[in-house]
């Protein structure tokens, strides 16, 4: 919900302050869930690739691609970092992380969870938290080298947003989210329980706010984890005209003022057409799609 605006304001940012007038991309990781790494989103041209993973043996930093060696200043100057990786540990049961980013996780997850926020939030977050650990670096919010870790614990979510792949990824979960102007009429059920609606819909045109009338402005309060319940912030009662603080970068802002992205001020809609590019040199290399979105 909150990212839905962050994004909101990013967009804004680029087009205000560094004239950007193109398209806002988004990686629909679902293409690229059998190779993350190999993805076209990773490319390592200096003329229209992210770069790929970093070198570990300096703290990891990415030395590939049009943001090689790129410096940042928070939580303390340093350069982007990145460490890709399918396995992260202890804390994900030593479990894939793109076993959550294919089609038919997808697809599942925009099927069920009719009116219900939480658990479709709870589907979302495992694809959400899957991809920032998979890159690792400063969009897993892991710690420079040379800042002590008792220093940087808390500041983690803080610096994710250093990777560009950051804005990327969020636009994907909000566009999987997303809503358009009118809901599919209901077509029955197919012999395995399945609705007929969604199986016959191309998944890269899948939104989960479109599924049904009752998702679009479905909202719940409640964390996903527990121990956020011990959190003075925490409002168990929260509700869609609740407003989100956003710190210096906004005015506070209700979640039901960020439900249609197609009404003021969000004034966007999600393209699926795929975007080609190329250096001028070689063969034109199609990447991740993008979305429009307009000021």
């Amino acid at each position: 919900m909150a990212y839905r605006w962050f994004l909101y304001l990013f967009d804004t940012s680029l087009r205000r302050t560094c004239g950007y007038s193109g398209p806002t991309p988004y990686w629909d990781w679902s293409r690229d869930h059998a190779d993350l790494a190999g993805s076209p989103v990773f490319e390592e041209s200096p003329e229209y690739g992210l770069g790929g993973t970093g070198n570990c043996e300096a703290d990891c930093i990415v030395t590939t691609g049009a943001f090689a060696n790129f410096e940042l200043a928070w939580p303390i100057p340093h350069q982007l970092r990145r460490n890709m990786t399918l396995i992260t540990g202890w804390f994900d049961h030593e479990q894939p992380q793109n076993r959550t980013l294919g089609p038919e996780f997808v697809r599942k997850s925009i099927e069920r969870h009719t009116g219900d926020y939480f658990s479709f939030q709870h589907a979302m977050e495992l694809m959400h938290n899957h991809v920032h650990n998979f890159v690792g670096g400063d969009l897993a919010g892991d710690c420079p080298k040379a800042l002590p870790e008792e220093d940087c614990r808390d500041l983690a979510v803080s610096f994710t947003p250093n990777d560009p792949i950051f804005w990327l990824h969020h636009a994907q979960l909000d566009r999987l989210w997303n809503k358009v102007r009118e809901f599919l009429p209901f077509l029955g059920t197919l012999g395995d329980g399945s609705d007929a609606r969604i199986a016959n819909i191309p998944l890269s045109r899948l939104q989960w706010q479109r599924r049904h009338p009752s998702n679009f402005d479905a909202f719940s309060g409640v964390p996903l984890h527990p121990h956020k319940m011990n959190e003075s912030s925490f409002d168990f009662d929260a509700n869609a005209d609740h407003k989100m603080p956003f710190d210096v970068q906004s005015v506070p802002v209700a979640p039901r003022r960020v439900f249609d992205t197609e009404a003021w001020p969000l004034c966007y809609r999600y393209a699926d057409e795929e975007v080609t590019v190329t250096d001028g040199l070689s063969e034109p290399t199609t990447t991740a799609s993008s979305h429009g979105s307009s000021p």
